[in-house]
């Protein structure tokens, strides 16, 4: 079952779906994207918590050219080796300062 509402003012989400609370996030990812396709929504990025966080997930957004981001726990193989391949280039935001 799906609701929809085009109606920005009324600012209600334009598409949601209830579930049953039994189905996990990461096991339910690929039929969300599913509905995404069906409406014709396009061209956006997907915030998601660490609930859709699997390797699985990650390989089917990069395979579907899907721009998102997503939390991911440290303990993860595959985190620590994505910050790894990256590690020399990450800064600290500390100490940024920005003269407009």
């Amino acid at each position: 079952m799906f609701q929809t509402s085009i109606t920005y003012e009324e600012r209600l989400p334009f598409f949601y779906v209830t579930y049953p609370g039994s189905i996990i996030d990461k096991s339910h990812l690929t039929y969300m994207m599913a509905y995404n396709e069906t409406l014709g929504i396009s061209k956006v990025c997907f915030i998601m918590d660490r609930g859709f966080f699997t390797t699985d997930n990650v390989k089917y957004m990069q395979s579907s050219h899907l721009s998102y981001i997503t939390g991911a726990g440290i303990s993860y193989k595959a985190t620590r080796a994505a910050i790894d391949e990256v590690r020399e280039d990450i800064l600290s935001m500390r100490y940024l300062v920005i003269k407009k």
